[in-house]
């Protein structure tokens, strides 16, 4: 019985030598294992590779995305040589217009009338004068006079009216000694002289004699233009609510009075 113990306590240490490659190759797997792993960590560098290929591909696409202004900036350079181009044809269209002979044109005064977006007829001819830029001294003399408030009725009238240039062209402190009080009867006779009672258009107009409110007739010469006495009518036809105006380029005046005059009073 002890010797089949011993026998097999030895058959029981064979055993565990037999087993021993086991554990060997047990060992081996494991280091295997362990190589796997590490050769995962080998092939790290592979997938970083990897990871910085794709990074330089979007890198790239952002490179090409940062060249579009570029290639924009390109665009607008090459559009504006062609738009030079087109300038430099129409600067050399304007230049040989500017050398090419031309007809003498007839200068025409520009008339001093109210803004075209404005209908003048709702506007009285004493509104439309004092709303003028070159009517202010007629408006200041139409005050001087108390004439405002009758240009402002219900008319109708025809006002032949001078513009602040051709109150420019009387003599010297005329304008400034007809606004003072004193001459105030002078005053009214000189612009009574330029309305007519009654609305007259140009078409209206006639050669011959029209009377005025001052009682006597001005000279109206109907042609390839107007003239009114010694005056142009550089402007016909300004509709207000109470008549018309014609604008002239000079002040007209009432013929001296006849008879025994003082020459200061007749001046």
């Amino acid at each position: 019985a002890d010797a089949v113990i011993e026998a097999d306590a030895e058959v029981t240490e064979e055993d565990a030598v037999a087993e021993e490659p086991a554990l060997e190759e047990d060992a081996v797997i494991e280091a295997d294992a362990e190589m796997t792993e590490e050769e995962a960590v080998a092939e790290e560098p592979a997938l970083e590779e990897d990871a910085v290929i794709e990074a330089d591909a979007e890198m790239t696409e952002e490179d090409a995305v940062a060249e579009e202004p570029a290639l924009e900036e390109d665009a607008v350079i090459e559009a504006d040589a062609e738009m030079t181009e087109e300038e430099a044809v129409e600067a050399a269209e304007i230049e040989a217009l500017d050398e090419a002979p031309v007809a003498d044109e007839a200068v025409e005064t520009e008339a001093p009338v109210a803004e075209e977006d404005i209908n003048t007829e709702d506007f009285t001819i004493a509104e439309l004068a004092n709303n003028n830029d070159s009517f202010e001294v007629l408006s200041a003399a139409l005050a001087a006079a108390e004439l405002t408030e009758i240009l402002g009725s219900e008319g109708p009238f025809t006002v032949f009216a001078p513009t602040d240039e051709a109150f420019a062209e009387l003599p010297e402190g005329a304008v400034e000694q007809l606004l003072l009080p004193e001459n105030k009867d002078v005053l009214v006779q000189v612009l009574t002289y330029h309305v007519v009672p009654t609305e007259m258009l140009a078409a209206d107009l006639a050669t011959g004699g029209v009377s005025t409110v001052e009682g006597s007739e001005i000279a109206v010469a109907v042609g390839d233009t107007i003239t009114v006495d010694n005056a142009n009518v550089v402007f016909a036809d300004l509709e207000a609510s109470n008549g018309v105006i014609h604008v002239i380029d000079r002040v007209i005046l009432p013929a001296a009075p006849e008879g025994d005059v003082e020459p200061e009073a007749a001046e």
